[in-house]
């Protein structure tokens, strides 16, 4: 089967979206289509995106298919209702179909799917509903959902991100950023081990801008490197000030894993650590995006070397293994906040949360739970042997002038000391 191309798609998504139902565009794209490639050949591959294309049709219609990428088709259908249950059908009904085994050349191959789509208005450009359905295959797989409908608020303003990485580099320099610290404490004695810095963002005309927001895209823009820079001097004075004060806490600073392969912001970095005297904690993400994991592990070893602790933040969140993590130079291991925020709610993740410290405890890493925000999550974390807690049940991320006050009126420890039903907590 001949595919079509994105103009003509474009062309039938102008007809259909006239009608008085609309029409739904949908992003159809082959997961890790590159792996298949590499493993049948050129030529095959084409033969099976053809396949894909005429099963497709069967359902939606020949004409209503497009190739949109190597990896990817575009399919348009008038739903039958508006109703989002028929739509979403439809497409689970098509991804179910398009993951049944192939055969090319005579040899059985399946793939997995991931499906975005976008539904008309009669004003909307097809263009504009057509990228909508591409923007939303990409959200389809971050969240490793088959079928996810293009959402605007997820996806954002495009022209406010651009503005505020323009922002970004002189809100450095105009003081417009601060560090908030979140402490963590020791659940057998109550004592403040560390506190973890967390980058704030009051912009002069939007406000304050969610760290979720500026932070992923300093990352994709390469401000990230700027960013860190300045945390990490900023976390270094504090953890100065911090100590002459009489709380030689560990600062515990994220690391983008597009940093940590990169040989000069490793060379600046243990210049710093000259200056913070064992006192800073790199936090790096199980999901970090490692260009170079040979350069990026030594880097991290001589950080280690030279007086920082390695922390391998978000531990769950991912797919990595304890035997994949246990080739980084580490000394502990932050459980994701998903898994500690269920505790006292479901059956399955006390049992993941235990499996998890008792081995992360047999690779000799200390063991942070993350998230903890309330007293029964806090119990079964003491009960499961977890060495440090850290959430909002501990203290809420909180200036420096905040955090001093906290800790000389001994806060973190408070909670700790309040009595505990711990037998009620496991009847529940």
């Amino acid at each position: 089967m001949r595919v079509q191309s994105r103009r003509v798609l474009l062309s039938r998504i102008d007809v259909l979206r006239l009608a008085p139902e609309g029409a739904c565009v949908a992003a159809i794209g082959v997961d890790r289509f590159t792996r298949v490639r590499g493993a049948i050949g050129y030529d095959l591959a084409e033969r099976l995106i053809a396949s894909l294309a005429a099963r497709a049709g069967d359902l939606v219609g020949v004409d209503n298919i497009a190739r949109l990428a190597p990896d990817s088709l575009g399919v348009v259908f008038q739903p039958f209702d508006q109703a989002e249950r028929s739509i979403h059908s439809v497409l689970s009904d098509l991804a179910i179909a398009l993951e049944q085994p192939v055969d090319v050349a005579g040899v059985p191959i399946s793939v997995h799917v991931s499906i975005g789509y976008a539904l008309s208005t009669t004003l909307q450009p097809a263009q504009d509903q057509l990228q909508h359905a591409e923007i939303a295959l990409d959200q389809s797989r971050e969240q490793r959902a088959r079928v996810v409908r293009f959402s605007a608020e997820d996806y954002g303003d495009p022209m406010r991100r651009i503005l505020l990485m323009r922002d970004l580099r002189g809100g450095i320099d105009r003081g417009e950023l601060r560090l908030h610290y979140q402490l963590q404490v020791d659940t057998r004695t109550g004592a403040v081990t560390g506190a973890e810095a967390l980058v704030r963002w009051r912009h002069p005309q939007h406000g304050s801008v969610p760290p979720d927001e500026f932070i992923p895209m300093a990352e994709e823009t390469g401000e990230i490197r700027e960013l860190t820079d300045w945390v990490l001097d900023q976390a270094i004075m504090d953890s100065i000030v911090l100590a002459e004060a009489g709380w030689p806490i560990r600062i515990g600073v994220n690391l983008s894993g597009r940093l940590i392969s990169d040989d000069e912001f490793a060379d600046l970095t243990l210049e710093r650590l000259a200056r913070a005297q064992g006192r800073l904690t790199f936090e790096i993400t199980e999901t970090s995006i490692i260009h170079d994991q040979d350069r990026a592990l030594a880097n991290m070893k001589a950080f280690a070397e030279a007086g920082a602790r390695i922390a391998i933040d978000d531990y769950g969140s991912g797919l990595s293994s304890l035997a994949y993590i246990q080739q980084f130079p580490a000394h502990e291991l932050k459980i994701d906040r998903q898994f500690i925020s269920r505790l006292t709610q479901s059956h399955k993740d006390p049992l993941l949360v235990r499996s998890s410290i008792e081995l992360a405890h047999a690779l000799e890493f200390d063991v942070v739970a993350e998230g903890v925000e309330d007293a029964g999550s806090l119990a079964l974390l003491r009960m499961m042997g977890c060495d440090q807690v850290q959430g909002y049940f501990i203290g809420r991320p909180m200036p420096l002038g905040e955090l001093f006050a906290y800790l000389d009126r001994g806060a973190g420890g408070e909670a700790l000391s309040t009595p505990l039903r711990i037998g009620a907590i496991w009847s529940d």
